[in-house]
């Protein structure tokens, strides 16, 4: 494999890396702001207009939760692969080197 194969895949793990930091941190922060946000609910049996209004901010934020989770979970895979074929370069650079070290 040429030196140029190895950096592109070089550069496609680092970019998988940095993505699936920034999707981590984004979910991280939705998840964070839905607690508080639900934590804000009235002790009352009766909804509440603030209640309400919580409800309305939350059912999004929840659909943003989740379309975040399988967000991070897809670029988990991208990552996963990435660090698969890096691995099996490195390998076969090995593998390459032992054998000419056998031949000789």
């Amino acid at each position: 494999m040429p030196s140029s194969e190895l950096q592109q895949l070089n550069e496609t793990m680092q970019a998988a890396c940095r993505k699936l930091h920034k999707n981590r941190q984004a979910l991280a922060a939705i998840a964070s702001a839905l607690n508080y946000i639900r934590s804000q609910y009235s002790d009352k049996e009766e909804m509440t207009k603030s209640d309400r209004i919580i409800s309305n901010i939350c059912e999004p934020l929840d659909d943003v939760l989740l379309e975040s989770t399988l967000l991070v979970a897809h670029t988990f895979h991208e990552h996963e692969t990435a660090r698969d074929a890096l691995n099996a370069y490195h390998r076969s650079a090995l593998n390459s080197t032992a054998n000419q070290a056998e031949s000789t």
